[in-house]
């Protein structure tokens, strides 16, 4: 597998740069990353941030991002984080920014989950204010979206105007095509001169996810349309009308529009969806290759969609083959034929030399040797309905959740050593501490069994609130609840458990490696990662796309699997990052887990098991 090392040229933690100490890690992003540091002559707290390498050494960019972080600089108003320094040092590009601990707009979408009407238009009132007094000082921002809009209680900042230009009134400023896809107006997008209608438009677009939860354009075709209270969906359409001349004046002007609609009836709206009559791309060809650009990760087929709106022609055709081989890559990975196991949904464990697989629907256990990549003999029937695996203490452990029970299994003869009755409706299964952990799907919580003597130690362990994911490592065993939003550590000797840590919207699958815990949060399709020694999420969501579900940690990256997608994602255990293409396997892929020499990968759609050797 590959190894990751850290970026070249990213200062320690603890290090000094350009006269602030580096405390901590608070973001990622592709243009670089943020740090909490102290300014060490004020002892004043900052969040500093450094630009990416690749970027910094380009000369343009260098004289640009200075200078368009000093025309920042200039703005002063109550809501527009105040950059305190922008600099380049020793061959880093930094700037220093007053720090805000709260989180962005998206951390608290991720976090509550749609908010309500008044508190979303209270908050983006702040940043229109915020907007157009940069208008007014001759400064469009170019990437207003929720992760550049900061929290703190019930106040709202504008912050990173890193892509921010001066205009001219009545001609805007000559634009490059950058900013962020879900967000950015179509002049942008075609690369003329932007002004404020060009905030205005992503601000609209912002009003949107704050009241629905859901990115611009991201609705897939099943998904029940959102709702808005009535007159704010047609406050919207205006804001991100195609012609910049129909939006609105001002930001303020349609934030007091929307303003006068907070309180009415909720109604459904299709303002901002992939609609009928909105022109797509159509490649012709067998119906697979239309079904797996059918699935392409949402924002990036809407990226597509609007390249070929906006700009047409063949260079954008071009453009887009080169991102169907960037997305349908994995060509770096070895990827075996379907292994046929039985009907879906299916549940995988590793060990004692084998892979081992359920199916729910036909109740059986089947064994995998992994060298031939065989079904071992007959699969072992159990029963309908059998549901999670896991191996040790030198047995297979099952849950039943039809009679309630855990079953224990031997490895080498593989007949049933016996049943122990937990109760309830046990799902996940998990081995750590020489213990069985099994969660149960019907609120009752996690039951603690003895592995060596099969006693059950303890009941009704929280957390309660079903479906549960489990994990063992860094000291405990790790569970998620898809309903709360959250995870929980167990210790394993006293089988007691933490607070919750709060990881983002629908987690459903989650691991441990390299020191963190990785959960999987198949509604707001990223991984988040979870650092123990301090008990809260690292950095922003990793954004993997499709449906993300099963994931297992390697020595070296972490795989996971996207439902949506026929494909698994890997993400690099030290950089935080995705790494490479997907890698299509088959149908529906659900659970993932690491084996000694490959990974394997279950397709709930098709029944089968995909052996990918990295």
């Amino acid at each position: 597998m590959r190894r990751y090392n850290r970026l070249v040229g990213e200062p320690q933690i603890g290090s000094i740069l350009a006269g602030y100490r580096v405390d901590s890690l608070l973001a990622r992003g592709g243009m670089g990353v943020v740090f909490r540091a102290t300014q060490v002559a004020l002892d004043r707290p900052v969040a500093l941030k450094v630009v990416a390498g690749e970027l910094a050494e380009q000369k343009d960019f260098r004289e640009r991002f200075l200078r368009e972080s000093r025309l920042a600089a200039k703005l002063e108003h109550p809501n527009v984080v105040p950059v305190y320094d922008a600099r380049e040092e020793d061959g880093e590009l930094i700037v220093a920014m007053r720090l805000i601990e709260g989180g962005d707009l998206r951390r608290l979408i991720d976090r509550e989950g749609p908010l309500e009407s008044d508190r979303a238009i209270d908050l983006l009132g702040q940043v229109a204010d915020a907007l157009d007094a940069a208008h007014a000082a001759g400064i469009v921002h170019r990437d207003v979206k929720p992760h550049n809009i900061l929290i703190d209680g019930e106040r709202a900042y504008l912050s990173d105007f890193g892509l921010a230009k001066a205009f001219e009134a009545g001609a805007g400023s000559s634009a490059s095509i950058v900013g962020t896809v879900e967000y950015m107006a179509p002049e942008q997008w075609r690369g003329e001169r932007v002004g404020p209608p060009a905030d205005v438009y992503s601000l609209g677009c912002v009003l949107y996810e704050a009241l629905t939860g859901i990115v611009p354009y991201a609705r897939r075709e099943s998904d029940a349309e959102p709702e808005l209270p009535q007159g704010i969906g047609e406050v919207i359409e205006r804001a991100v009308d195609k012609d910049p001349e129909r939006r609105y004046a001002t930001a303020g002007e349609m934030i007091a529009a929307a303003r006068e609609c907070q309180g009415a009836a909720p109604a459904a709206t299709r303002v901002l969806t992939d609609v009928p009559g909105r022109p797509t791309l159509r490649m012709d060809g067998d119906a697979r290759p239309r079904r797996r650009l059918a699935r392409w990760r949402r924002r990036r087929w809407i990226a597509g969609t609007f390249l070929f709106w906006f700009l047409g022609g063949a260079i954008v055709l071009i453009g887009l083959v080169a991102v169907v081989v960037s997305l349908l890559g994995g060509s770096d990975v070895s990827v075996s034929s379907a292994i046929p196991v039985g009907q879906g949904p299916l549940r995988l464990a590793t060990g004692e030399g084998y892979v081992w697989a359920t199916s729910t629907p036909e109740g059986t256990l089947s064994r995998i040797d992994p060298d031939t990549r065989t079904v071992v003999g007959v699969p072992l029937h159990l029963g309908r309905g059998i549901a999670g695996v896991a191996v040790g203490g030198e047995s297979v452990w099952v849950s039943d959740p039809s009679h309630g029970d855990v079953l224990r299994i031997a490895v080498d003869s593989e007949h049933v050593l016996g049943r122990i009755h937990v109760g309830g409706r046990p799902g996940a299964i998990a081995f750590g501490g020489d213990r069985v952990w099994v969660a149960d799907e019907a609120g009752a919580g996690i039951t603690a069994i003895n592995a060596a003597g099969g006693r059950i130690l303890k009941r009704g362990i929280a957390p309660h609130s079903a479906p549960l994911r489990l994990a063992v490592g860094a000291g405990g065993l790790w569970v998620s609840s898809a309903t709360t939003g959250s995870i929980r550590r167990i210790d394993l000797g006293e089988a007691t458990p933490g607070p919750p840590i709060p990881v983002g919207r629908g987690p459903s699958g989650i691991t441990v490696g390299h020191g963190y815990v990785w959960v999987a949060n198949s509604r707001s399709e990223s991984v988040a990662r979870v650092d123990p020694s301090i008990a809260a999420r690292l950095g922003e969501p990793i954004e993997v796309g499709g449906r993300p579900g099963g994931i297992d940690a390697g020595t070296d990256v972490v795989w996971v699997a996207n439902a949506s997608e026929d494909s698994v994602i890997r993400i690099g255990l030290v950089s935080g990052e995705v790494d490479g293409g997907p890698v299509s396997v088959g149908s529906e892929p659900g659970a993932v887990v690491v084996g000694e020499e490959a990974v394997w990968v279950a397709n709930n759609g098709d029944g089968t098991i995909t052996r990918i050797e990295p």
